[in-house]
């Protein structure tokens, strides 16, 4: 029986993801072949290995797609939500041109049948959505090259030019903001700019600065409450407090 985590298949599959990159970049072009090709043999290995272990409690046919298999170690970094097609793998790995080209055939498919139709604009918003979302769980400054968080950086903006809501909740209730908030860390001096770039292009695009922003969770015990097992506050402040608050501490470091 093969742990998934351990199959050797992760580094070839790295590798790929990465030779995609540098054509994109050598090129100007989206490598969809490449990865079309990359996405039904990984498909072929998933179904033909019944060895992998069934990953977040589902078997195969319940996952979906194979990309939820993949390894929380190496360069994979799904956080509290698993990938769950090859755009969200794309995503992940700056691939912006084959990104860009998803969000605009979506658009050109529906059209083709209807161009008066108000469901149009909507499905390539839906899609926009599921980048925008993916980049925000995985983008991180201390794991990436500059290249790829720049990379990222690129898909959120085209994500939000299409329509993205950083508003809308997706994970755990949180929106695309408050995920970012959660995950910047501007006492990291050397990478303060990177978030607050990141923080910036979302509130240009319309996030709520009067969403609440979930800050830490205290326990009060019998001094306050008559509950002898306590009580649970979380304490939450606005996401511009969040932010001054965050970059004074990384003016004090500096």
């Amino acid at each position: 029986e093969t742990n998934i985590d351990e199959s050797l298949l992760w580094e070839i599959l790295l590798r790929a993801f990465h030779e995609c990159a540098l054509a994109e970049g050598s090129t100007g072009q989206a490598q969809d072949l490449l990865i079309e090709e990359i996405d039904a043999t990984m498909n072929v290995h998933w179904h033909a290995v019944n060895g992998w272990i069934p990953r977040f409690n589902k078997s195969l046919h319940e996952m979906g797609h194979w990309s939820h298999t993949v390894p929380s170690k190496l360069s994979w970094n799904h956080g509290p939500m698993p990938y769950n097609s090859i755009f969200s793998l794309a995503c992940c790995f700056g691939l912006v041109r084959f990104v860009k080209k998803i969000i605009e055939e979506s658009l050109q498919e529906v059209s083709r049948g209807s161009p008066t139709t108000p469901g149009n604009f909507g499905e390539r918003v839906q899609i926009a959505q599921k980048a925008l979302n993916r980049v925000i769980l995985d983008i991180d400054e201390s794991k990436l090259s500059p290249r790829r968080w720049n990379l990222q950086v690129e898909i959120m903006a085209l994500s939000l030019e299409n329509g993205a809501d950083p508003n809308l909740p997706f994970c755990n209730g949180k929106s695309p903001l408050q995920v970012a908030l959660k995950r910047c860390n501007p006492r990291d001096v050397s990478h303060c700019q990177d978030w607050a770039t990141v923080l910036q292009k979302l509130i240009e695009a319309g996030a709520d600065l009067n969403a609440g922003h979930a800050v830490d969770t205290y326990v009060l015990g019998e001094e306050f409450y008559e509950n002898p097992g306590g009580v649970d506050v979380r304490m939450w402040q606005s996401p511009l407090t969040a932010i001054s608050e965050k970059y004074s501490r990384m003016e004090n470091s500096v």
